[in-house]
C-alpha cells in the first residue's frame, strides 16, 4: 500500500487530490495538511511513502519544505502540484532540481469531476513508475560500490564497468570486474567518436539530472547540444534559464529560426516539437511546430533525433538518453545506431525513472552506459576529441 501525504493550502484542491488518489489501486491518503510546516510536523509521527506538495503556499511553501526535508534527511518521494504562472514554473524547476521526482499541473477546468479525472490520469502514471523504481532499488546491493573521482576531461574514455561498453562491431564485453577479460580474446578499448552534434532526450527526473550535468559541464565545446525535455509550456524556459546560470555554455529555450552554434545548448520549447533544418544562406537553424504528439509527447525525442540524420555521416552524432518514463527516443536511436552513430544511456542506478534508457538498452544498441556523474566529463572528453580533428566549421 502506497501511503500519501497531501500538502495543499486550498481545501477544495485537497479534496480533489484525495478523491483522485482514492481511485488509484493500493493507494491510501494518510494525511492532509495546508502548508509545509504542518507537513514536517506530520512526518515526525507518521510513515509516508509519497508527498504531493503544492508549490505556492503560505507559512512554508513547496521549495522551503523540500529544503527542510533534505536538511532532515527525510528520503521521501515528492510530486509537485503547480499552477501555470511564470512564478510557479520557476519555483517548480527549483523544486525539481532539489529532488522532487515529478510535477503535475493543477487542472483548471470548470468541472470538479474533470479536474479529478485529469489528476487520476497523471498521478496513477507517476505512482506506477515510482513503484517500479522502489522495487528495483530493493534489488540493488545493500553495500554499493564506492564512487571514485571522475578522471580529468583530457583522459581517454573509460568506464568502471566493462560490461557496460559495447564494441562498435556489436559484441558486448561480458566481464564483471575491471581486470577481467572475455574468454578467449583480449579486451579492446572502445574507440572515441568525434561528434559534430550532441542530442539529449530526457523526461521524468530530467531537471535534477540536467542540473547535475550542467553544474559540472564546462566549455568550450566544438559542437552544439540539442535537448528534448518533456515539459509543458513556460517550464522549459524556466529550466533553460536555470541551467544557463550553472555553466559557461549558453543554454536557451529554442525559438523558430535560431541559428545553431557550437558551445550552445538549445531546449525544445514545451508544447512544440523541435527539428533541425539547413538553410542555404544561414546554415543550420531550428524550427518548431505543433504537429501531432509522437509517443504521446510534444516535444518528442524521436522527432528531434530523426530530423538530424540526413545532415551527418555515420559517427558524427552522439545521442544520450537520460532518465524518464516511456520509450520516446528508442526508435530514433535504433535508426541512428544503424547509421553507426554513437548511442549513450544513463545507468539504471542513477535514473529517477529507468524507462527511456531501458527501452534503448532492451534493443541492445547502446554503445556506453554512464552514471549521472560521468555524463559531464564524458561530454567534455568528446569535445576535446572533436577539437583534435576540427575539420570544416559548420556551426554559425
Amino acid at each position: 500500500m502506497t501511503r500519501v501525504l497531501i500538502v495543499e493550502d486550498m481545501a477544495t484542491y485537497r479534496t480533489i487530490i484525495a478523491r483522485s488518489l482514492a481511485e488509484i489501486e493500493d493507494t491510501t491518503v494518510v494525511g492532509r495538511v495546508s502548508n509545509g510546516k504542518k507537513a514536517l510536523d506530520f512526518l515526525e509521527k507518521n510513515e509516508v511513502d509519497l508527498i504531493t506538495l503544492d508549490v505556492e503556499m503560505p507559512i512554508m511553501d513547496g521549495l522551503a519544505t523540500l529544503k527542510e526535508l533534505r536538511n532532515r534527511r527525510l528520503h521521501i518521494d515528492v510530486v509537485m502540484l503547480s499552477g501555470l504562472t511564470d512564478q510557479a514554473a520557476q519555483l517548480t524547476i527549483k523544486c525539481l532540481e532539489l529532488g522532487a521526482v515529478d510535477f503535475v499541473l493543477k487542472p483548471a477546468t470548470a468541472s470538479f469531476a474533470e479536474n479529478q479525472r485529469l489528476l487520476v490520469d497523471s498521478l496513477s502514471t507517476i505512482i506506477a513508475n515510482l513503484r517500479r523504481r522502489w522495487a528495483f532499488r530493493k534489488r540493488l546491493p545493500q553495500n554499493p560500490r564506492p564512487k571514485t573521482a571522475a578522471p580529468p576531461p583530457a583522459s581517454p574514455l573509460k568506464t568502471r564497468r566493462p560490461s557496460r561498453l559495447r564494441e562498435r562491431s556489436g559484441t558486448a564485453t561480458t566481464s564483471s570486474t575491471p581486470d577481467a577479460k572475455p574468454a578467449g580474446s583480449p579486451r579492446r578499448r572502445l574507440s572515441l567518436p568525434r561528434p559534430k552534434l550532441l542530442l539529449i532526450g530526457v523526461s521524468t527526473g530530467g531537471p535534477k539530472a540536467l542540473s547535475e550535468v550542467f553544474d559540472h559541464l564546462r566549455g568550450p565545446l566544438p559542437f552544439p547540444i540539442l535537448i528534448v525535455q518533456h515539459m509543458p509550456p513556460k517550464f522549459t524556459k524556466s529550466l533553460a534559464d536555470s541551467l544557463n546560470r550553472k555553466t559557461d555554455i549558453e543554454v536557451s529555450e529554442a525559438m523558430d529560426g535560431d541559428l545553431v552554434k557550437a558551445n550552445c545548448a538549445y531546449i525544445a520549447p514545451g508544447g512544440y516539437h523541435m527539428v533541425l533544418m539547413k538553410d542555404d544562406d544561414f546554415g543550420f537553424i531550428l524550427a518548431t511546430n505543433q504537429a501531432a504528439p509522437v509517443n504521446s509527447c510534444r516535444p518528442s525525442v524521436d522527432v528531434l533525433f530523426d530530423s538530424v540524420t540526413s545532415f551527418f555521416s555515420g559517427g558524427e552524432i552522439a545521442a544520450l538518453i537520460m532518465t524518464g518514463m516511456g520509450r520516446d527516443g528508442a526508435d530514433s536511436c535504433e535508426r541512428l545506431h544503424k547509421q553507426r552513430h554513437f548511442i549513450m544511456t544513463q545507468s539504471a542506478e542513477t535514473c529517477t525513472i529507468y524507462g527511456m534508457p531501458k527501452a534503448v538498452e532492451d534493443l541492445g544498441i547502446q554503445d556506453q552506459v554512464l552514471d549521472l556523474e560521468e555524463i559531464a566529463p564524458t561530454i567534455m572528453r568528446l569535445g576535446k576529441q572533436s577539437s583534435m580533428f576540427p575539420g570544416k566549421n559548420i556551426w554559425g
